[in-house]
């Protein structure tokens, strides 16, 4: 029977690159590799700069405003700087670049040290900019293969994702191969729409689409269509269709929409015709298969999580950030919306951040103890399914709690906390199409009321109109956010196999990736609904997110010197390269 993998010793004195950082899932690996394994040699942070703010003081600003770090702020107080810059260098660059962005001389100086490169940047939106997509799925993956494949022995874990897949029923198993998703898991060569597939031509070919968009809408023939129907929607609304001022600045506006929207589109649609769900799934299977090409001998493993959603425990009960996958749905269904058209019986693939991330640390340091496997899937519907009506019930619930001790009328606290959500069928006439066709129809009619009606009335009517307005609105973005997340409530009925990764046993039982641990109920009310309406809702209500005030501030000195960052601090591994290379010098 194998030794348990022990996560401290394998990554004690380790010299690790983290890509990501700033991301939801990398604030609480970052956080979680500096509480649970403290005795790490270096971890390189690799974060761009942004206009007004250079790497180092974007890193400050993170490490100060978000509630993932707390836990390290309370634990170590003043003594936190110092606690960080003897364990963290944060490196200037960029993933989209050659070599990461990356000055030479010190991606020669990481690279001499390196023992493993965890990639976890990526571009998470479902559907963007088809150009952006490449950029950062696919060429940012690449950038960071070839950065680790120049070090002398380096490992390199892609952060992928389960739904590489595609539009594929049935049992996914934990399995790598080129060009991905195969017909029959046998032969590899076929996208999941059945077609064959070269991931190669592919990519050369998504290429030139993007071009072919920019050269198509920055024609002097497009751009003077453009600039003759601003004109003419200026004057149709009564201003100086002469303004030319005017004009070159909504033509400036509505070009730069037009080419987002076109390069979102040509995405989605080859996407969909070679059987993926969206641009994020299709670039980051992509992404696998050029690896598995490309860098045959890099020791590599691909880490899929499937829905990462708020943390269990760690940093703290409930935490999130942005907006994840369950987070719009949850909202809606604790409105007047309750209607889902979904499977009630399909599988919500869901899993805690901080699940996610130890199991993330182990997959590491099983990379670099040479123990790893080719692939680990981390996701719940294998051995511990959530379905998408239980989810339903599940936020019914948390929001009936949540009415009834905090609704702001008699409304909320007698009909929201009993409305319950239901699952239903895409012909419901409840459905929103036919809510948004009720709430027009009343707009309409309110704004068309007769002249002869009593003042008061009329008063009456226009409010009616206005709301109605706002309820279609409203009813919109849920239209959109169904259609967006069709593939993980509705379409695609997929089990993603996790075995490789509950069998990676681990000496430290945290690190330990068990599914079945997960008490759902207890989770999804007591910690994941209430999580998503402290930090997520707000994002959608436009109102201001709640951030973290530290006690003591971090600051981080300018120059990270001597030797890697300033550390005083002697690890084994840095010590056995010591005398490694003494050796080296008196042999020659």
């Amino acid at each position: 029977m194998t030794e348990p993998l022990s996560i401290h010793k394998a990554l004690a004195g380790r010299h690790i690159l983290f890509t990501g950082a700033s991301g939801f899932l990398g604030k609480v690996w970052l956080t979680m590799m500096l509480d649970q394994v403290p005795d790490v040699g270096r971890i390189y942070v690799l974060l761009r700069g942004k206009k007004n703010q250079n790497a180092r003081a974007r890193f400050e600003q993170m490490v100060n405003d978000s509630y993932a770090f707390s836990g390290l702020h309370e634990k170590h107080g003043e003594a936190f700087s110092r606690f960080l810059a003897e364990r963290v260098e944060v490196v200037p660059g960029d993933v989209s670049q050659p070599g990461l962005g990356v000055e030479p001389e010190l991606a020669e100086r990481i690279q001499r040290q390196l023992d493993l490169l965890v990639h976890c940047a990526g571009q998470v939106d479902f559907n963007p900019e088809l150009h952006e997509g490449l950029e950062t799925n696919l060429e940012g993956t690449i950038h960071a293969a070839e950065f680790a494949a120049k070090a002398p022995d380096a490992g390199f874990v892609q952060v992928s994702t389960c739904f590489v897949a595609g539009n594929r029923e049935g049992r996914i198993m934990e399995e790598a191969l080129p060009n991905y998703a195969p017909r029959d898991w046998g032969a590899g060569g076929y996208a999941p729409s059945g077609k064959p597939f070269d991931v190669e031509a592919e990519y050369l070919h998504l290429k030139q689409l993007v071009r072919q968009v920019d050269e198509d809408l920055n024609s002097d023939a497009a751009i003077a269509q453009l600039r003759q129907e601003v004109a003419e929607g200026i004057a149709a609304k009564g201003h100086d269709p002469s303004n030319h001022a005017l004009i070159d600045r909504i033509l400036k506006r509505e070009h730069k929409a037009r080419l987002a929207d076109r390069l979102v589109q040509v995405g989605k649609d080859r996407a969909a015709e070679w059987g993926w769900p969206n641009v994020y799934t299709f670039t980051k299977s992509m992404g696998e298969s050029m690896l598995l090409s490309r860098f045959p001998r890099l020791r590599k493993t691909f880490f899929r999580p499937a829905i990462i959603e708020s943390a269990q425990s760690f940093p703290l009960p409930g935490w999130n950030e942005g907006l994840n996958t369950s987070g719009p749905l949850v909202y809606f269904a604790g409105t007047w919306f309750r209607h889902l058209p979904a499977r009630k019986d399909k599988p919500l693939d869901v899993v805690p951040v901080d699940y996610c991330c130890a199991a993330l640390i182990a997959a590491g340091a099983a990379l670099v103890e040479g123990r790893a496997r080719a692939v680990y899937q981390c996701a719940t519907s294998d051995r511990h399914p959530l379905t998408v009506g239980r989810g339903l019930e599940l936020t019914s619930l948390a929001h009936r709690k949540y009415y009834r001790n905090h609704g702001e009328d008699a409304i909320e606290r007698i009909l929201l906390s009993r409305w319950d959500g239901r699952v239903v069928g895409d012909d419901h006439f409840m459905r929103v199409d036919n809510l948004r066709k009720v709430a027009q129809w009343l707009a309409d009619v309110a704004k068309d009321a007769p002249q002869g009606l009593p003042t008061k009335w009329r008063a009456e009517l226009k409010k009616l109109s206005s709301k109605s307005d706002r309820v279609d609105r409203k009813l919109g973005l849920v239209d959109k956010v169904i259609d967006t997340y069709k593939p993980f409530v509705s379409s695609n009925r997929q089990t993603f196999s996790c075995e490789e990764l509950v069998g990676l046993q681990t000496a430290e039982s945290f690190f330990h990736y068990e599914p079945k641990k997960l008490d759902w109920r207890r989770y999804w009310i007591d910690q994941h609904v209430p999580g998503l309406r402290r930090w997520s809702f707000p994002l959608i209500e436009g109102t201001k997110v709640e951030v973290y005030s530290p006690k003591f501030p971090v600051r981080l000195p300018e120059l990270l010197a001597p030797g890697f960052g300033g550390s005083t601090r002697v690890t084994e591994t840095n010590k056995r390269r010591a005398r490694t290379a003494q050796a080296s010098g008196a042999a020659e």
